[in-house]
């Protein structure tokens, strides 16, 4: 999810762009993100894969750089490598995509 500004400037929205799985197509799940005005769902194209492909990379990144390469013994212990391997992944690791630098870095710099 990626926060966006919300109009009345109070707080940030967090933006839902997942696959177009079955439970995103519910009622429900509709009726729960209709109610909570700081979601917004945005539904990706069908066959686009490119859509996702960022999250899907970060996925495959933290599965076979990290999660897989640890013994992890319950949900508390996941979140907590989870959010290791985040500020690794933003603040340590080097990404091609971006000329091998580091995402905090590009993020953080005013372009040219």
């Amino acid at each position: 999810m990626s926060p966006k500004p919300t109009g009345s400037g109070q707080g940030r929205t967090a933006v839902s762009s997942p696959d177009n799985g079955p439970c995103y197509k519910a009622g429900a799940f509709a009726s729960y993100i209709k109610s909570r005005p700081e979601f917004e769902h945005v539904r990706t194209r069908h066959r686009s894969p490119g859509s996702n492909g960022v999250i899907e990379r970060w996925y495959e990144a933290i599965k076979y750089e990290h999660l897989y390469l640890h013994e992890i013994d319950d949900g508390p212990a996941l979140a907590e490598h989870v959010l290791d391997y985040q500020r690794i992944y933003n603040d340590e690791r080097p990404h091609e995509t971006i000329d091998w630098a580091l995402p905090r870095d590009r993020y953080t710099t005013t372009p040219a």
